[in-house]
């Protein structure tokens, strides 16, 4: 009986990780442009987009499992449903230094939404 219930156990924990269709997704555009899906956590997922070339500024959207948005914070910063981290220019040590803008709207969202919350600087 015992190990049955371990097989069950077992069995429920398999069952519950999460498919290969939604493990990390990749795209590079023709113009540049980077798109990178990643799955954090059951039920949770974060699209970025990286503008590779001389100005290389990074979009995120940030989902549940159902393509719902969900509030995240960056250091303490404002939280919001999509990120801008606009390249502002690389420091001594070389890291991007880039201005933080947020939406805080979950619907349909437009440039005119987005308002800054702070810089943040990582390699």
């Amino acid at each position: 009986m015992r190990k049955l219930s371990l097989l069950i156990v077992v069995a429920g924990l398999f069952l519950s990780l999460p498919p290969a269709a939604r493990a990390d997704y990749d795209v590079v555009y023709p113009n540049g442009v980077e798109a990178l899906a990643i799955n954090l956590a059951p039920g949770f997922n974060i699209v970025a987009m990286f503008n590779v070339g001389p100005d290389p500024d990074i979009l995120t959207i940030h989902l549940d499992g159902s393509s719902n948005p969900v509030p995240v914070h960056l250091n303490g910063l404002t939280e919001g449903y999509a990120w801008w981290l606009k390249f502002v220019r690389f420091d001594q040590i070389g890291r991007g230094v880039y201005d933080v803008y947020v939406t805080q709207n979950a619907g349909v969202t437009h440039g005119g939404d987005f308002f800054k919350v702070g810089t943040v600087a990582f390699f």
